[in-house]
């Protein structure tokens, strides 16, 4: 049986091509390449997994990199880390020959949680959208209660010349530790989890969502079919820039400094 991660349908759902890109070609952006907030997110989601997840930061990132260190450090003073499960994998049959699989952040019997690292955490707050990140995890894991767990990225800025970093990271803690709530969205210490929004499964129709994969897999089937992957330019720089937009622009050819082959 053929098994496609729910993040390549999402990115079949935003364009064809940059599936066909991920999944079918198997290119992959180069660490040094891929956007750095991106990177932090991921070096966020590691250290609260407590997992040996390695993280390219270049030289020149490493104000990035202690950044991520102090949200950090501010979670765990806050009581903010989960005692649960870290990225646990689940799969499921959607149609004959084929399934979606993913990883959920954190699941503690029958809750999940879905943390964010983010500069706008309010896109991940908004009801309709906060639902179109968990539905594929409902359906994937039969669990009955999900929080999307934002966590802002700093903003603070850095007085280059007029402090060093340690001193900015010093401010930098002394502010997340002033005010929680605006880091870490609807924080209140006397809920569990301490921050973020709950969601619960009768809130969404499990039918429309396999309807919907069900719907994907046919398409699939027949761009590899017809050996056509359409782009849809309207989504090249919405709701963020495509990390393959320069692989479009250059009709498929690979600039080596910025993409590898994967397989």
């Amino acid at each position: 049986m053929e098994t496609i991660r729910r993040s390549y349908l999402n990115d079949f759902e935003r364009c064809p091509r940059l599936f066909y890109y991920i999944n079918e070609a198997k290119i992959v952006v180069k660490p040094e390449a891929s956007s750095v907030a991106q990177r932090c997110g991921s070096y966020l989601h590691a250290l609260v997994a407590g997992g040996e997840e390695q993280v390219y930061f270049g030289p020149h990132e490493e104000r990035e990199r202690k950044q991520v260190e102090v949200i950090y450090s501010c979670m765990a003073e806050l009581d903010l880390i989960p005692y649960v499960e870290y990225e646990v994998y689940y799969s499921r049959q959607v149609a004959e020959g084929v399934g979606v699989e993913g990883t959920l952040d954190m699941v503690d019997g029958n809750w999940m949680g879905e943390m964010k690292y983010t500069s706008k955490p309010d896109y991940y707050l908004h009801a309709f959208s906060a639902q179109a990140q968990l539905e594929f995890y409902f359906f994937l894991s039969d669990l009955e209660v999900a929080s999307i767990l934002p966590v802002r990225q700093p903003a603070l800025r850095y007085m280059e010349g007029k402090e060093d970093v340690d001193k900015f990271l010093g401010r930098l803690k002394e502010d997340v530790l002033r005010r929680p709530s605006y880091y870490f969205p609807h924080y209140d210490p006397d809920k569990q989890p301490r921050w973020g929004l709950k969601f619960y499964r009768s809130e969404f129709d499990m039918d429309e969502v396999e309807r919907r994969l069900r719907w994907w897999f046919k398409e699939i089937q027949k761009c590899r079919k017809h050996n056509y992957w359409p782009q849809r330019k309207q989504n090249c720089l919405a709701p963020f820039e495509c990390a393959y937009l320069s692989l479009c622009e250059a009709d498929g050819t690979i600039n080596e400094a910025i993409y590898s082959v994967n397989g």
